[in-house]
């Protein structure tokens, strides 16, 4: 019981903040959404804030290139993935909505890859010049 509630306030929230983001592609954006989307949509938003829960909850530390690679397949995979799904998949087909959510995780992937390689080039640089000056 110690663990549910804090979780339970952290599942309305994003299911709020979900219902108030279908809600405006609805009404002020007018795109049809369909039931369908309407539940991929809600299993995201439910795999994603049980995966940072757990990861909060148990104090998981990673490192540059874990953490860069995880943001990477999350953040920009799947969020780009749902939206690709959500917005150009008309009529929603399965095998689509696959094959967007498989490309997109592998560009998460690559993306955080390249950013974890960048911040160490550009790391080490910065680090170059400091000595040089000292």
């Amino acid at each position: 019981m110690n663990n549910f509630l804090p979780w339970l306030k952290r599942m309305l929230l994003g299911l709020s903040l979900t219902t108030l983001l279908i809600l405006v592609f609805i009404f002020l954006l007018k795109i049809n959404i369909s039931v369908l989307r309407i539940v991929l949509i809600y299993i995201v938003m439910f795999i994603l804030y049980n995966i940072t829960w757990q990861i909060e909850k148990k104090k998981i530390k990673f490192s540059l290139l874990k953490f860069s690679i995880f943001a990477g397949m999350l953040g920009w995979g799947i969020f780009f993935a749902t939206i690709m799904t959500l917005l150009l998949n008309i009529p929603f087909d399965l095998k689509v909505a696959l094959i967007n959510y498989s490309m997109s995780l592998a560009g998460g992937f690559l993306w955080g890859v390249l950013t974890f390689k960048l911040t160490k080039y550009f790391g080490n640089k910065k680090q170059q010049k400091s000595e040089k000056v000292k």
